[in-house]
């Protein structure tokens, strides 16, 4: 992830984040209260912390490993390895995010110290791997749901005009994360060595950085 900056080189990056954060929770606290929490409200009363240790086995299985879902793996249709690689994806993007933005907005060195300059660019690096294989899975997601059209897919909301939206937001955000990643890469190229930091060692932020100052330097670019 690239290092956060101060905003308009006058304010303290961690004001813009945490404010943002702040409105984000409110407004999305708000809807889901409205949508959600409200309606089971009304429903019957029920213990929901009696056998926490099946529940928490329960989450670490179902939720976090996904076992359902590839549960319905088979040879004619693998859509779930899709699914479980978008999110797993996403559990690592949110893990990034609290390290890389919220941490490094308020503490810039807070990264490297606490994955040390070796785990930064492991960890970047990794990232730049998940990013590709979400925007594969979305693909593959694309052309099956609005291509290839199965037929068990014949009554699937998923290929709703929300769907489309869904999805192309979540691309976008892998395409902007190495795109990023990619301009810090040819910026960083310009700075001394010491400044550079592990961030500009991520792969496919480096692999496309190279590409635009290769094409930066090519003949006849500068006229």
């Amino acid at each position: 992830m690239v290092p956060p900056e101060n905003m308009f080189g006058e304010v303290h990056i961690a004001a813009g984040v945490y404010l943002a954060l702040a409105a984000a929770l409110v407004l999305s606290g708000y809807v889901f209260y409205r949508r959600v929490i409200s309606l089971l409200l009304l429903g019957k009363k029920e213990d929901r912390f009696d056998h926490p240790l099946q529940r928490l086995a329960g989450f670490a299985t179902i939720v976090l490993g996904q076992r359902k879902v590839i549960q319905s793996v088979s040879l004619r249709d693998r859509a779930s390895i899709g699914h479980v690689c978008i999110f797993l994806g996403f559990l690592s993007f949110l893990l990034s995010y609290l390290i890389f933005i919220f941490g490094d907005s308020a503490w810039r060195p807070f990264s490297e110290k606490l994955l040390t300059a070796t785990g930064v660019k492991v960890y970047t690096s990794y990232l730049d791997v998940v990013a590709l294989i979400i925007l594969s899975a979305l693909i593959w997601a694309v052309l099956r749901r609005w291509l290839a059209k199965p037929h068990r897919l014949s009554f699937d909301l998923t290929r709703s005009p929300d769907a489309v939206v869904i999805v192309a937001l979540i691309a976008s955000l892998m395409i902007f994360t190495l795109l990023t990643e990619s301009f810090y890469v040819a910026e960083a190229s310009y700075m001394a060595e010491a400044e550079r930091g592990p961030a500009a060692e991520a792969i496919v932020g480096r692999a496309i950085g190279e590409k635009f100052l290769n094409l930066a330097d090519a003949p006849g670019a500068k006229d």
